[in-house]
């Protein structure tokens, strides 16, 4: 007798001897009795909890699924998946003839994996930025060195011999002033030979990242014609326990936004705001000390000092900015969440899961009501009688419940600064510039 129905059942990680796959389980027994002469297989996988294991497994179940189609191709086959299961057997649908194969796919409480790209320009330009300070700080001292110098000349030219008026040493002392500040803006605005130091290291990284990326592809666009069913429940216990490791490493990851959208407008601020406080600082003090050599003397100190220490503020901030960058993974405990541990692969995205992949013209959600007690949620799935009547009611029924909106276009996306990230920024910011203006650490020094 050939049978109607072909049912594979998928269990999840670390869970390969899963009572619900099962002859004598509840779902094995309901299958049996709504769907008479169905066939009820269920192939098992190791349950690592890797990205890697799961692509294995997902290979492997692609050959049972096609020799099931061989031996029953009048039937309807349908996929039952469990948490990491569901992700298994999406992977399995990537191959056109399995999916041409199964008259659907049901997804029981699993966490779709999505990525992004993160942004490579934020390091850039915060590189960009320790590269501009540094030459502007060479070429303020060079300034302020030469009118320290051409200033004591003419100072002392002008006192041996008793000059009020303005000397020829003075005109000359103030054309080869400007010279010099027009030739080293000059130097200033050409290519700097700093910069390529980094187009090497980020052109490695962005092949990096894209190589990353498509190892970690994601299933989804694949499955525009496939018929989904995704289960999901609140408070389920996988998706809280991933969601407290991102919420983590989220500390973190909110961290590094807030200074990658802060640190370029915060060295603006800074030097604007910064200057125009020196300015009036040296206003006040000539006010006090009309001892044009003493003036020259405490502004170059004061404008050196508050250059110098605007290079080892942006220093800090960029060690910072990349030290937590480097530290995400550890922080966020991929191998205990989403299986990697790997430096480059958390750097370079962005992983996160979600209730459901998006949205298709098949595919539907629909989420659960669980009666079960806290920490048997990602469990009841199989053992509750309403879920797998809606089970039975899909498959029987496919006209009510497809949906027509289009997919997710946000998938592969790099990251962008959230209106929160944006309101902690500034307010970082005014923080900075009233710090700035109040000089509580005296860094001008005037």
């Amino acid at each position: 007798m050939k049978p109607p129905f072909v049912f594979t059942l998928i269990h999840g990680t670390f869970s390969p001897k899963a009572a619900w796959i099962r002859t004598d389980s509840l779902m094995w027994r309901f299958l049996e009795s709504r769907f008479p002469g169905c066939l009820i297989t269920a192939p098992k996988w190791p349950g690592i909890n890797t990205h890697k294991g799961r692509l294995k497994a997902s290979d492997d179940i692609v050959q049972v699924l096609l020799q099931q189609h061989q031996e029953h191709p009048d039937a309807k086959h349908f996929i039952i998946a469990h948490s990491h299961g569901g992700t298994i057997a999406l992977h399995a649908c990537e191959n056109e003839r399995v999916r041409s194969s199964l008259s659907g796919v049901i997804t029981l409480g699993t966490p779709f994996i999505h990525s992004r790209r993160r942004d490579l320009r934020v390091p850039v330009r915060v590189y960009e930025e320790i590269v501009k300070l540094g030459r502007n700080l060479w070429l303020v001292g060079l300034w302020t060195g030469a009118f320290l110098l051409l200033g004591v000349v003419s100072l002392a030219y002008d006192a041996v011999n008793a000059i009020t008026a303005i000397s020829a040493v003075d005109v000359f002392c103030l054309l080869l002033f400007i010279g010099l500040v027009l030739f080293s803006t000059k130097l200033r605005l050409g290519k700097s030979s700093l910069r390529a130091l980094i187009a090497a290291p980020l052109k490695k990284a962005r092949a990096k990242q894209r190589i990353l990326y498509a190892s970690m592809r994601e299933p989804y666009c694949f499955l525009w014609d496939l018929r989904l069913f995704a289960i999901s429940v609140d408070f389920d216990e996988a998706r809280i326990y991933l969601r407290i490791l991102r919420g983590l490493g989220g500390l973190a990851h909110f961290a590094h936004d807030v200074l990658s959208y802060a640190i370029r407008p915060a060295i603006y601020i800074s030097f604007v705001l910064g200057f125009a406080v020196l300015l009036k600082r040296l206003y006040l003090f000539y006010e006090r000390t009309p001892d044009v050599f003493g003036f020259l003397i405490n502004s170059i100190y004061g404008i050196v000092t508050f250059q110098f220490w605007g290079l080892l503020w942006v220093l800090a901030l960029s060690i910072l900015l990349h030290g937590l960058m480097i530290l995400w993974p550890l922080i966020r405990l991929h191998q205990y969440g989403y299986g990697e541990m790997s430096l480059w692969l958390n750097w370079l995205l962005d992983i996160h899961d979600r209730k459901s992949p998006g949205f298709g013209p098949k595919w539907s959600f629909w989420m659960a009501r669980s009666r079960a007690k806290p920490g048997k949620r990602h469990s009841f799935f199989y053992n509750d009688q309403v879920v797998l009547e809606k089970i039975a009611e899909w498959i029987e029924s496919p006209e009510l419940f497809t949906s027509v909106v289009g997919p997710g276009s946000e998938t592969g996306k790099r990251q962008s600064a959230s209106i929160f990230v944006r309101v902690v920024s500034w307010i970082l910011l005014m923080a900075l510039a009233i710090w700035l203006w109040l000089d509580p650490s005296m860094i001008y020094h005037i």
